[in-house]
């Protein structure tokens, strides 16, 4: 105890002496004018250090974890205290820690089942730090790992190699795919009075050794073959904003906005998964490839399930690809309904307009050619008359103009897949309805999520993914770029305290056996 005493407070003597000591150099470094860049640099190292102190003083008060020569656990399995204290690392924000605790199991030579330290202080099963894992996982996030690697050390004075933030990722990912499946319900005060449901897709690149590389010199494929598509679902909640056809289409070309025109409301409680395809066990050896986009939608009808209100209405807002919606009818048991009873159920499918502009306009180049103001005329013509309700009769004059002009060739071929686009969805809209009820009608949520989830990370140059370890990236970061980070760093942690330390109510009565002076 004695010897324990000492350390103690030796470790107290040196916090208060570095504390001096960082005093002293910022009042030397004021006066003596050294910039503010040289000294705050110092300053951080320096409390990294008293950091590194502090933790090595607080483990220290953890004591040896003794419990005495046995503990029986609450289900009557008698456990035997080691000979002796085993050696255990740790690595925190501030470095390297080691401590010496006993540890107990059921029997000579059997897995250990109690780490008394462990389970106080709810430890990880590995050396690092929750905390650690978690910072680790701010920077591979948001750029690549060895550039990670190099932000680590220059922010924290510590090396992680690649491998280790690979690895931190895939287990973290995992983490985060259970928890979008455990998702709690948001508050129903918080919600707004739509919920909306929408889900694209995104290619990843990815390492196949089946797939030849493109030549460095010479034309390449336009979309190698090397990409797997995820599907990416996301639900959110919004109040009705009321808009008029006019209003959209200044929208869309950019024209001036009113300045009295009320604020747009904000998307609440915006949840986000992507999904690649995945092989399950059927059973007998077999294995079942489960599609992306089914597992995107059983998601998202999950959250639909949990969090629609009864008579809510659900805005289902996607792309023309059709089959997104068939997966979806499928998924939220909408198989065998027409559109009719969907809208008598408050189910409203939406087209979005971003991809009908493209479609528009591809119309309008294929008619007018090269002549710019024209083809701008037509576009604008023609997407405000489709958001008055007019989509059908926009579809038979671009068919008439192009008979009445001749098309032929490429140009002909582009109008009709613009009409075929656009009659194939007419049932998805009917946008003078969706304005004047205050539904979204573009699907900025999903398009941004593509761009900022997916791209931004998984598609920077020469970058290839194996397919786990993009899964476990799009996991992570659909809980990055929302409100959920915080809630999901309690939640694992939680979970973990559940399965690593089952019988950590033996250390409810125990108190450390280090005596520390305060």
């Amino acid at each position: 105890m004695k010897v324990a005493h000492s350390l103690s407070a030796g470790k107290i003597e040196k916090l208060v002496d570095m504390a001096v000591e960082l005093q002293q150099f910022v009042d030397q470094a004021a006066a003596a004018g050294d910039s503010l860049y040289e000294t705050e640099k110092s300053v951080l190292a320096k409390i990294l250090k008293m950091g590194h102190l502090a933790i090595d003083r607080f483990l220290q008060g953890q004591g040896d974890g003794d419990l005495g020569l046995t503990a029986q656990t609450a289900d009557g399995v008698e456990l035997y205290r080691s000979n002796t204290p085993q050696k255990r690392p740790l690595r925190t924000v501030f470095g390297e820690h080691v401590f010496h605790a006993y540890v107990y199991t059921p029997g000579p030579k059997q897995k250990i089942a109690l780490r008394p330290i462990d389970a106080r202080l709810n430890l990880p099963a590995g050396k690092y730090s929750y905390l650690l894992e978690e910072f680790s996982q701010y920077f591979c996030v948001e750029q690549a790992f060895g550039q990670a690697t190099d932000a680590f050390h220059t922010v924290l004075g510590q090396q992680l190699s690649m491998d280790t933030l690979e690895r931190t990722n895939q287990r973290v990912g995992q983490q985060a795919d259970e928890y979008l499946h455990a998702l709690p319900t948001p508050p129903v005060k918080e919600e707004g009075a739509l919920l909306v449901a929408t889900a694209d897709g995104k290619g990843v690149p990815l390492i196949r050794d089946h797939v030849k590389a493109p030549p460095v010199h010479g034309p390449k494929p336009s979309r190698p073959g090397n990409r797997r598509m995820a599907t990416l679902a996301c639900v959110y909640s919004v109040d009705p904003y009321v808009r008029t056809a006019e209003d959209v289409l200044a929208a869309l070309f950019r024209d001036e906005p009113e300045r009295d025109a009320p604020a747009r409301p904000r998307p609440c409680h915006k949840r986000l998964t992507a999904c690649f395809p995945t092989m399950e066990d059927a059973g007998s050896e077999d294995e079942l490839l489960i599609r992306g986009d089914i597992q995107a939608w059983t998601w998202a009808a999950e959250q639909i399930h949990q969090r629609r209100a009864d008579g809510q209405v659900l805005v289902r807002l996607c792309d023309g690809q059709e089959s997104l919606w068939r997966t979806a009818d499928i998924c939220m048991g909408l198989e065998y309904k027409d559109d009719r009873q969907k809208r008598s159920e408050n189910v409203v499918d939406v087209l979005d307009l971003i991809h009908v502009s493209g479609y528009v306009w591809l119309a309008g180049r294929a008619i007018y050619g090269k002549n710019a103001s024209s083809v701008e005329s037509f576009a604008r013509d023609r997407l405000l008359r489709i958001l008055r309700g007019k989509a059908a009769g926009v579809i038979r004059g671009i068919r008439r103009m192009a008979t009445e002009r001749g098309l032929r060739g490429q140009k002909l071929t582009d109008v009709y897949k613009a009409c075929n686009y656009l009659e194939n969805n007419l049932e998805r809209m009917r946008y003078d309805e969706y304005l004047a009820a205050g539904y979204p009608i573009a699907s900025g949520v999903i398009e941004g999520a593509c761009r900022h989830l997916v791209k931004d990370r998984m598609e920077r140059t020469g970058m290839r993914w194996r397919e786990p370890n993009a899964g476990s990236m799009l996991f992570v970061r659909a809980l990055e770029v929302t409100d959920l980070w915080e809630p999901f760093q309690k939640h694992r942690q939680a979970v973990e305290r559940k399965r690593l330390h089952p019988h950590r109510k033996l250390l409810n009565d125990h108190s450390p056996n280090a005596n520390i002076a305060l």
